[in-house]
């Protein structure tokens, strides 16, 4: 049998493209300057709607979207709305905003607005297409299984809720009979978020705080000291944490919102910490009211849970849930939930401490005790109920001033020598509140 030659290599080129075709995408052979190069164009070719498709999503429904994608560079965080019905979409929105981070170059503190027209993205402010880099969210049902089957979005029943890394979503208003169902319809939680980085605020991952104490209205009240690490040289700087305190009941909530974040110039740039801190005072006759207060602390759509206790001048602070709000130093490489406790001294007492040549592993206590009272002093335990004298603390000792004023709080009164104890100095001064 003869074959014609001039027809085989047509055979050979038809069965190459053929092959090349298949899998959603078309192969072209194209030249470059020093070889051939082999480049793909995507074909939208959509998803057979199957019945187990048709399973994850109802006819009819609204779903919010929302994902927290920050890294060192900057603060990524995506949000939207989609509402289908019938299997169509009739309304949506989504936003996507990078913030200003510490180690962000370019094309930083911008905020993507889209809104659903006719069944496409158009950009919110210019009216044109609006696309999010890999985060915008299919308008078909089809694109949106195939995120689901592909782990893209994981399904959630709070977005605040939604670990890092991943986009979030939650199905509302399953087989609704409306028309349309408005914008507003995402969570009031992750509104909180977004408002916080549409103002120009950068969010940090963690925030640590400590127990401490200062004075308010001529009493001492609990307070809780915030940092934040903002960088790690002189050349960057922040303004104060923005946070917003509202008391609901028993519970004291804390949304943080985050800092002002401000990139200097210069080269030389001094190795030092630099941190946003905010301070929180604790309203104490809230605090008295009841032996079961929380403080919840909202950062960057994570929930952090604490319990707070007042008993006899002492007040008690124990973990519950942390998540990125952590009561230890800034600096401290422990994420654990710890106890911490900070005794509320009334302004009448103060600390007598040494000064001078003694060994720190003496006991000095007693003899304290003795030369406060021969100088007119009474020991704080011997008046207040629940204020006892610290097992750690050898070389101090509070006392109650009576007719003494108060010293400043910055430095210490030369009170008197300490009896059989040549060249050791007794001093007295405040006891440390925040200014």
């Amino acid at each position: 049998m003869k074959y014609n030659k001039g027809f085989a290599p047509f055979l050979i080129v038809l069965i190459v493209l053929g092959v090349l075709a298949t899998g959603g995408g078309i192969y072209y052979l194209g030249k470059s300057s020093n070889d051939k190069e082999l480049k793909y164009e995507e074909k939208n070719i959509p998803i057979k709607n199957t019945e187990e498709n048709n399973s994850i999503l109802p006819d009819s429904f609204s779903m919010e979207m929302y994902g927290n994608y920050d890294s060192s560079g900057a603060g990524r965080t995506y949000q939207g709305e989609l509402t289908f019905k019938n299997n169509e979409v009739i309304s949506g929105s989504q936003v996507y905003i990078v913030g200003e981070g510490r180690n962000c170059q370019d094309n930083c503190n911008r905020k993507t607005e889209c809104m659903v027209i006719n069944q496409k993205w158009v950009d919110k402010n210019t009216g044109g297409g609006c696309t999010i880099d890999a985060f915008s969210t299919p308008l078909n049902k089809e694109g949106i299984i195939q995120k689901i089957n592909e782990s893209k979005f994981i399904q959630v029943e709070d977005l605040s809720n939604c670990k890092h890394a991943v986009t979030c979503y939650k199905i509302t208003n399953i087989g609704f009979n409306g028309d349309k169902i408005e914008d507003n319809s995402i969570k009031e939680k992750s509104q909180d978020i977004f408002s916080s980085l549409i103002s120009g605020l950068t969010v940090p991952k963690d925030v640590h705080f400590s127990l401490s104490s200062s004075v308010e209205k001529g009493e001492s009240i609990p307070v809780l000291e915030l940092s934040a690490l903002v960088g790690n040289n002189g050349c960057v700087a922040a303004s104060d944490l923005s946070i917003e305190k509202i008391i609901n009941g028993n519970t004291l909530n804390v949304d943080i919102k985050g800092y002002k974040f401000k990139k200097g110039a210069g080269e030389m740039c001094p190795a030092v910490m630099v941190e946003s801190r905010a301070n929180i005072n604790i309203d104490l006759n809230w605090l008295k009211q009841n032996d079961s207060r929380e403080i919840v602390f909202k950062l960057n759509g994570q929930i952090n849970k604490y319990k707070i206790s007042y008993n006899k001048y002492k007040v008690t602070l124990s973990g519950i849930q942390a998540t990125n709000v952590f009561n230890n130093p800034q600096y401290s490489l422990n994420k654990e939930i710890i106890a911490s406790e900070v005794t509320l001294y009334p302004l009448d007492v103060a600390i007598m401490y040494l000064a001078g040549s003694f060994s720190g592993e003496k006991d000095f206590i007693p003899a304290m005790r003795n030369f406060a009272k021969t100088k007119g002093f009474i020991p704080v335990d011997e008046i207040y109920d629940g204020i006892t004298q610290k097992q750690n603390e050898k070389n101090q000792f509070y006392v109650v001033l009576r007719n003494y004023p108060r010293p400043d709080p910055d430095r210490g009164v030369l009170i008197g020598e300490l009896p059989d104890e040549k060249g050791v100095n007794v001093y007295l001064k405040n006891v440390y509140f925040i200014k």
